[in-house]
């Protein structure tokens, strides 16, 4: 018979990493069923020794959705007993599962986690960034108004000046944003934005002064994290694309036109 010894530090790494899976195991939502209060998450090896009407506590990031209770196991699903928390649910979500704090019932655990969610989740976020591309750079100020908890819609204004070979070039204009919360609700984790925008340029070359009215459509995508020690502080960064409807110039040099790709950041306040 074989017999096979591991070092110590092997064996702590190992135990170590055992203990971090049984501690921190994450689940996908399978199912939510809003109207019953009841949902369904995908079977793990930390859940299969739920009993029925034992209580559970759900959190989605950083963010706790709250508790409930086990019903029953169906298949490759477990199905909870959310109540009105189901609604902060949806399908395809990834949840973290944790037990109620020993002599805490799943009341009082709901009733502390709606406390902890009001004071996270905020319904308006402003900042300031920058639009940075090849050749232009456009400072931002941006407002965001939380819709739900997966979406939300702002304004944006951007001011820029700079040089496109031998003509000056002067920016204003804006969006409207619409944006998607792909992992966390507003206004953190990943997120798909897309909207319209209108600029205002001038072009100068020489003496000769043009004003240009330019629509543009925008899509990017990135990562927002909040900074929890710092007021409310937010910080994101990501990438994208503008497509700018330009106007040719006879003569003019004009490169803010067209399919413009750039690096998106910006440092925000959440109220």
């Amino acid at each position: 018979m074989l017999n096979y010894s591991y070092p110590m530090t092997t064996r702590l790494l190992l135990l170590g990493l055992l203990l971090c899976a049984a501690a921190f195991g994450d689940t996908q939502v399978l199912e939510v069923d809003v109207p019953g209060g009841r949902v369904a998450i995908k079977r793990t090896y930390e859940t299969q020794g739920w009993k029925a009407n034992e209580a559970v506590c759900l959190s989605r990031g950083t963010q706790r959705v709250g508790c409930g209770r086990a019903m029953m196991a169906a298949g490759d699903r477990i199905w909870l007993n959310m109540g009105d928390k189901a609604r902060l649910l949806y399908k395809g979500s990834m949840v973290a599962v944790s037990r109620p704090e020993r002599g805490i019932s799943a009341i009082n655990a709901n009733a502390a986690s709606t406390t902890r969610r009001s004071e996270k989740n905020n319904n308006f976020d402003v900042g300031l960034g920058g639009q940075m591309s090849f050749s232009y750079f456009n400072p931002e100020l941006h407002v965001n108004v939380r819709l739900n908890e997966r979406f939300s819609m702002g304004v944006e204004g951007i001011y820029s000046k700079f040089k496109s070979g031998v003509t000056d070039v002067s920016i204003a204009g804006g969006y409207v944003n619409f944006s998607y919360y792909h992992t966390n609700a507003p206004f953190r984790g990943f997120v798909f934005q897309f909207g319209p925008g209108y600029y205002t340029v001038n072009l100068t070359y020489r003496t000769a002064s043009y004003d240009l009215g330019m629509f543009a459509l925008r899509s990017q995508a990135y990562w927002r994290g909040t900074a929890k020690a710092a007021f409310n502080m937010d910080f994101g960064f990501g990438l994208g694309f503008q497509y700018v409807f330009g106007t040719q110039v006879p003569g003019v040099n004009n490169s803010f036109q067209g399919f413009l790709p750039f690096v998106n950041f910006f440092v925000g306040y959440q109220f």
